[in-house]
């Protein structure tokens, strides 16, 4: 990476690099895992493990599916890649269904997707920008709940599909 995890974790906030999506999820990666080991070494075994987006490469380790070094090399590969996007789009939290926000997305699934559901009412967009202010302001103005998320890479979105050749290449 030409880069050290333990270096970017000790950092200073002003010198910190923590917002950037290459470092950033590695980062959080590091803690699951940490985090983990520390419950493990106390004995909590869990009867199962999930992970969503970055956690799905910490879930993975943990549960015995991937090695530790397999493992990192998705996290750093999928964070290098994704971090390339910044600027590109943005993500939006929404209060609505996942079918309210299929519809409110229809016409527009090439340029913005659903990012998360997060609970029945609470969903994730992620796309173009320019059509997630459109949705918003629509939400908006019939009193739902739309906010954007304060995260420069339009994860889960379009947007990543040109990544996802030199990431199979990567990992191979």
């Amino acid at each position: 990476a030409g880069w050290s995890i333990l270096e970017e974790l000790t950092r200073p906030e002003e010198s910190s690099r923590i917002q950037e999506t290459q470092v950033a999820q590695p980062a959080i990666f590091s803690g699951q895992v940490g985090l983990f080991r520390l419950f493990e070494s106390l004995g909590v075994k869990p009867g199962a493990i999930a992970g969503h987006s970055v956690g799905e490469a910490a879930a993975t380790h943990c549960a015995g599916i991937l090695s530790l070094e397999d493992a990192v090399r998705v996290i750093f590969n999928r964070s290098r890649l994704q971090h390339r996007t910044e600027g590109q789009g943005r993500m939006l939290a929404v209060g609505l269904t996942e079918e309210q926000a299929r519809e409110a997305m229809k016409g527009r699934e090439e340029l913005v997707s659903i990012a998360a559901i997060n609970s029945p009412s609470s969903i994730s967009l992620a796309g173009d920008e320019k059509e997630l202010n459109r949705i918003e302001a629509e939400l908006t103005a019939k009193g739902t709940f739309a906010r954007f998320l304060q995260v420069p890479v339009p994860y889960h979105s379009p947007k990543m599909h040109p990544l996802r050749e030199e990431l199979l290449s990567s990992l191979n």
